[in-house]
């Protein structure tokens, strides 16, 4: 498969974690702050990368905030020039955690939309035991496998045990508190 693209008047990336708490930033606030800053400066001609979108804060405002802007952005024309040129919405790669966003929004837009998950193998003999293969695949991944990922961060598996047991009773990859 190959990428085409028209000429584009600007490549806006939102990406990675970070805070400025000596200014008095939380992660969530600077991203977005990121964010904001994209949306005023995006046109129907840009590049859009947003990703993990709302992460920041509790699920459901997370989920929320990703679900808003990512239909602000395919809502475009916004009016105005490009809305009389009848120009699409931006080239947006929207990545997201939140399966519920690529859901609704997913359903609502048809064409508009494709979903993507980056292809990998699971080992048969060791369930954790994830191979990213760094290809896009169409439709959407079934899990996150944080649990694997925990393991080849050299979290102890004592916690990653503990994490699967609390998993299990909410669903996968949703934990409740701890009694």
């Amino acid at each position: 498969r190959s990428f085409r693209c028209s000429v584009l008047d600007g490549i806006y990336v939102r990406m990675g974690a970070q805070d400025a708490l000596p200014a008095g930033l939380s992660t969530f606030q600077v991203e977005l702050g990121e964010a904001s800053q994209i949306l005023a400066a995006a046109t129907c001609r840009s590049l859009v990368i947003l990703d993990e979108l709302g992460r920041g804060t509790s699920t459901a405002d997370g989920l929320a905030i990703a679900m808003a802007t990512l239909k602000h952005l395919l809502a475009w024309p916004q009016g105005g020039q490009q809305a009389e040129q009848g120009l699409p919405c931006p080239l947006v790669f929207f990545v997201t955690h939140y399966h519920e966003v690529l859901a609704e929004v997913g359903r609502a837009n048809g064409e508009k939309v494709r979903c993507v998950f980056m292809d990998h193998l699971v080992d048969p003999a060791e369930g954790s035991r994830v191979t990213y293969l760094y290809k896009a695949r169409e439709g959407t991944c079934g899990s996150s496998f944080g649990f694997s990922v925990a393991l080849k961060a050299g979290l102890p598996l004592k916690i990653v045990e503990r994490a699967k047991q609390l998993s299990s009773t909410q669903g996968e990859g949703e934990a409740t508190r701890p009694e």
